[in-house]
């Protein structure tokens, strides 16, 4: 049976075929407001650990800036995947709205997944999300084109958030 290029899908189909994209080894982009624990993962943390360990690269990962409001990727949390090499991105709030994730794969195909989903295990479990699914050749520039506006203008890496909110970053943890 072939597989449909673009599909839309629901919470608990989203969440599985999330889980099948990543058997492949790929680059990594996430986008999303909020961050927590999603699908199998306990935290984003733990999902960090599983990526790096099966991929053997670090991820990109645009998101609020920390916060310790819930929902939000908290300070530590954020040093800790920076620390692992994570591609650590923030968006000024309250402004990032966007859900979008995308798996590029070594052989040069990919599947983007787009919609209502954050990163928490709410968006993958508990609502009623609508995420579209895309693997279309065609939309990939435009996918693209969209995380790189998001990745620009607006938007700047953790380093310079410990900067600004005058924060000490020393292994790995906020202190």
């Amino acid at each position: 049976m072939k597989e449909e290029n673009i599909r839309i899908e629901q919470t608990r189909v989203f969440c599985k075929s999330f889980s099948s994209a990543l058997q492949r080894r790929c680059k990594l982009t996430l986008i999303s407001p909020f961050v927590s624990g999603f699908g199998p993962w306990t935290s984003i943390l733990h999902f960090a650990n599983f990526f790096i360990s099966r991929h053997e690269r670090p991820f990109t990962m645009i998101t609020r800036p920390p916060s310790k409001s819930k929902g939000r990727l908290n300070p530590n949390d954020a040093a800790r995947l920076a620390n692992l090499g994570i591609d650590l991105k923030f968006r000024n709030q309250p402004t990032l709205h966007s859900k979008v994730y995308l798996f590029e794969y070594d052989e040069g195909d990919y599947t983007a997944f787009v919609g209502s989903a954050n990163l928490t295990r709410g968006g993958f479990e508990r609502n009623d999300e609508t995420v579209v699914r895309i693997r279309t050749l065609s939309e990939r520039s435009s996918i693209v084109t969209e995380i790189a506006r998001l990745n620009g203008r607006g938007s700047f890496p953790f380093e310079y958030w410990v900067t600004m909110n005058q924060q000490t970053f020393e292994n790995g943890e906020i202190v």
